[in-house]
């Protein structure tokens, strides 16, 4: 077999069933079937159409075919006519030289050309080397003619391109038909020009699409680009990633496109975007998504790096850089995450819900004005919204979670309570502001200065004597002393003179507030001097001072100086500043301000007030017939004697002297009573 199988004659059908490993240099066939649970290996594997009467066709199934293509082998590795793939088959192409790894559809004429994997079938179409250039395009796999390219089920296809040091690098795929995807088929393309080109239509129906292009377009399509069916499709490129030229459809599915140079997803037509959940991330200065014609956006959850609006957008969250905002009623078209350092507003009058088994993770910041209904999961890695207070944490506007600290300074309940003044009777407080939400005081309204309980509080007020003050009693008073303390009679407690309590018989205490009046009996037992009398309540001690006075010492009017049977002509009207002499009859040694009257019959015209500052060595030869009420302070000085030459006989001057002693007692007792009365006063 080292040379190979080649079938030339028609019409003839080549069938090769693999057991175990097997090796053949080449296989050449018009009509090739390859079946089996082995391996070959060739390097050579082609489909030709020798005759124009006998159709060509290619059917690998189950088997593992690897083709590694000789250097020098030239452009040889082709497939005609209907191409399936299906069961388990796996094949292998891998270029080894300036050509592409396979070519389907090369014979002109033949619209029956079509590649077609099915089930689990796999196919790849690789280089040798992708970066080392080639002097021309090399690509993956190149589709002509008529050949449409068609996964379904569960098959996959991966396809890459060369580098080129000319003009033109090679594609991942480039196929003139259209390239459907559908099921669970998946196709992976790279390419140094376009990983996946076409001049018809790209369709992934439910399929997946990974395609990067490091010069060109993710996906080029000369019609239409049309992504539906649950999709999803992920491209990368210099140029737009997803570019479809004709139109471009993204309807229930998810793409994520991204393009270095460019716009990221464009249609020199429509671009139409409905329950799909789309990423573009454009260059910078560049819209993400872009049309010529129109670009309506429903039901979806978009993500552009670009400023771009959206002609029409209903019931769908646009975010345009890290700020996005949701219009209408958005029910997620699937699982979605909004990234770290964007925002989501929700505004009033639109709704955001959550359903069946989508899951909304968010590691950015939600804001809710609007409405948020969770019939699936939402992870909130990054909570938002809500306010926290003094007492709870905030409610996350998105997940409804409590989350972060307590904000001391946000208050549920602040109550102002004004200011009370202290007085005797009851305590005050300074106004303050409680907050039943943190049980917390605070000394301003906006609740930042905390203060205790305590510190509300304005003791209750000392008591005070309002009456009474600096009270004088003096010695031999008969009536009581009257104290009054401001507080209230109900928290009398006792009295104290100097610190000792005095007995409860010593006074009285009465209502309003507090009237005590010591007793004449207990203050007459108090030596002369000051005191400190207090009031005790249960407000505290109400303190005066008391001074006690000695009694006054009263002293005789003096009597007179004549004798009954010679009376004085003048009464002395000032006291001498010094004593008469030891003998009565002597002369004092200073003399009155006004001389005797020398006429024996004269009558004194007043009773001497003054005493003298000596008491004289004798007694008078005459006494009056009645005592003073007053006692002088000095024994009056003695009558002058009779003149001799003009003696007082008989008794005609009598009753001028008892006149003048009435008239002596009289004033001595109108002083008693005065000196009496201005006792009582000073009381």
């Amino acid at each position: 077999m080292n040379g190979g199988i080649l079938v030339q004659n028609s019409p003839v059908k080549m069938v090769l069933e693999l057991a175990g490993e097997n090796t053949i240099s080449k296989l050449s066939a018009n009509d090739l079937t390859i079946k089996g649970a082995g391996t070959l290996y060739a390097t050579l594997l082609r489909v030709t159409q020798k005759t124009s009467y006998m159709p060509s066709a290619l059917h690998i199934t189950d088997a593992t075919v690897v083709v590694n293509t000789l250097t020098s082998a030239g452009d040889s590795c082709e497939w005609n006519g209907p191409c399936v793939l299906d069961g388990s088959a796996s094949v292998k192409f891998i270029s080894n030289n300036n050509y592409a790894a396979l070519k389907v559809g090369v014979k002109s004429g033949d619209d029956t050309h079509s590649l077609t994997l099915k089930d689990n079938a796999k196919l790849y179409c690789l280089q040798a080397d992708a970066s080392n250039p080639a002097d021309y395009s090399v690509s993956g796999l190149e589709l002509y003619g008529s050949a449409v390219l068609h996964l379904q089920d569960s098959s996959y296809l991966e396809a890459e391109g060369r580098d080129t040091t000319g003009s033109y690098p090679g594609y991942g795929i480039v196929s003139q038909k259209d390239i459907i995807v559908e099921g669970s088929a998946k196709i992976k393309a790279t390419g140094y020009d376009a990983a996946i080109s076409t001049g018809g239509s790209v369709k992934v129906s439910g399929g997946t699409v990974e395609v990067k292009s490091e010069y060109s377009n993710g996906i080029y399509a000369d019609a239409s680009v049309e992504i539906t069916n649950g999709a999803n499709v992920t491209a990368a490129g210099s140029w737009p990633a997803i570019f479809g030229s004709g139109s471009v459809l993204i309807s229930n599915s998810t793409v994520d496109a991204t393009a270095t140079r460019d716009i990221a997803i464009f249609s020199r037509g429509d671009v139409t975007i409905e329950n799909s959940r789309i990423k573009a991330n454009a260059a910078d200065g560049n819209d993400g998504i872009g049309a010529n014609n129109s670009y309506t956006v429903s039901g979806s959850w978009v993500e552009s790096t670009g400023n771009e609006t959206p002609g029409t957008i209903t019931n769908s969250a646009y975010l345009n850089g890290n700020s996005g905002k949701v219009t209408g009623d958005l029910t997620l078209p699937g699982s979605v995450t909004l990234p770290e350092g964007k925002t989501l507003d929700i505004p009033e009058g639109a709704s955001l819900t959550v359903g069946g088994d989508n899951t909304f993770t968010n590691n950015g910041a939600v804001s809710v004005s609007g409405t948020v209904t969770n019939n699936g999961t939402v992870v909130c890695n990054s909570h938002s919204g809500g306010k926290a207070t003094c007492k709870d944490q905030a409610i996350c506007d998105l997940c409804k979670e409590p989350y972060g600290d307590l904000d001391t300074k946000n208050h549920t309940d602040l109550v102002k309570t004004d200011a009370v003044d202290a007085t005797v009777e009851h305590t005050g407080n300074i106004a303050y502001w409680y907050c039943s939400g943190c049980e917390k005081y605070f000394a301003d309204e906006q609740g930042e200065n905390e203060i205790t309980k305590e510190n509300t509080v304005l003791p209750q007020l000392a008591p005070e004597i309002t009456e009474g003050m600096n009270g004088k009693w003096t010695l031999g008073g008969k009536d009581t002393l009257r104290f009054v303390s401001n507080a209230p009679y109900a928290d009398f407690k006792s009295v104290s003179v100097d610190g000792t309590v005095i007995g409860a018989e010593n006074y009285t205490v009465s209502e309003g507030s507090t009237v005590v009046e010591l007793k004449s009996e207990f203050l007459n037992t108090l030596a002369t001097g000051e005191h400190m009398l207090t009031v005790s309540s249960t407000a505290g001690d109400a303190k005066t001072q008391l001074t006690v006075l000695a009694a006054p010492t009263e002293t005789p009017t003096a009597a007179p100086s004549t004798s009954p049977t010679e009376a004085p002509t003048e009464t002395p009207t000032a006291t001498p500043t010094a004593a008469p002499s030891a003998n009565p009859t002597a002369a004092p040694t200073e003399t009155p301000t006004a001389a005797p009257s020398t006429s024996p019959t004269a009558v004194p015209t007043a009773t001497p007030t003054v005493k003298p500052t000596s008491t004289p060595s004798a007694r008078p030869t005459a006494v009056p017939t009645a005592t003073p009420t007053v006692k002088p302070t000095a024994t009056p000085t003695p009558a002058p004697k009779a003149d001799p030459n003009n003696p007082k006989t008989g008794s005609s001057n009598l009753p001028v002297v008892f006149g003048s002693a009435a008239l002596v007692l009289s004033g001595g007792a109108l002083a008693a009573v005065l000196i009496y009365k201005k006792k009582r006063h000073e009381k």
